[in-house]
């Protein structure tokens, strides 16, 4: 069992998508099974395979070297859902990369929670208002405007930290409000240095 529950590394994630000739995105990835989770359905390893082999909608099947990755990427987006410390963060493209393809990412995630959330079969007209709301604020984020103007990149930056707080937090509150009766499963150890090497080598806050 994992002492601390590590973020997920965005980049060593899209270079296995890569191999396995995957067509989704990791933030496409993780927002769709934060959404399921967050909505209260709950995977066996078996089942969750089979649900990420469509999801990534790969050339190849996903080799036992890399099951034990999905399994990992399950179990800790679980784990940071239900973490009393607030540590669970949407997996997005690091600050490395431009804020237009930050932005994408965090639509592309956004898209993915309300696709994963809404495939759970409940009663969706009878969501609380502050659900609906998140949802709704969600959607609108998913068409948000990646063509930024290049002469104020400080408040752009400003702006894009306050969106993935929103999303983070927001995440957190439908899971604790739909999910709060199943007992969330621990993050396994890593055993292998491809599993290692998803997380990043850093403690949550």
């Amino acid at each position: 069992m994992l002492k601390t529950i590590l973020p997920l590394d965005f980049d060593d994630i899209s270079n296995m998508l890569v191999a396995l000739g995957a067509h989704a995105s990791p933030s496409e990835i993780h927002g769709y099974l934060s959404g399921l989770l967050a909505a209260g359905k709950r995977l066996s390893d078996k089942q969750w395979l089979e649900e990420a082999q469509v999801l990534i909608d790969a050339d190849n099947d996903i080799s036992p070297a890399n099951q034990e990755a999905f399994i990992c990427i399950y179990a800790n987006t679980l784990a940071s859902l239900a973490d009393e410390n607030y540590g669970f963060y949407p997996l997005l493209a690091d600050d490395i990369h431009s804020l237009e393809t930050r932005l994408s990412c965090l639509a592309t995630w956004c898209q993915g929670f309300m696709v994963g959330f809404a495939l759970v079969e409940k009663a969706v007209n009878d969501l609380s208002d502050t659900v609906n709301d998140a949802l709704h604020d969600m959607a609108a984020i998913t068409r948000v405007d990646t063509e930024l103007e290049q002469d104020n990149d400080n408040s752009a930056n400003d702006d894009y930290t306050q969106l993935v707080e929103y999303v983070r937090l927001a995440s957190m509150s439908i899971f604790a409000e739909y999910a709060k009766e199943t007992a969330p499963a621990p993050a396994k150890e890593p055993s292998g240095m491809s599993v290692q090497n998803l997380f990043r080598n850093r403690q949550l806050h």
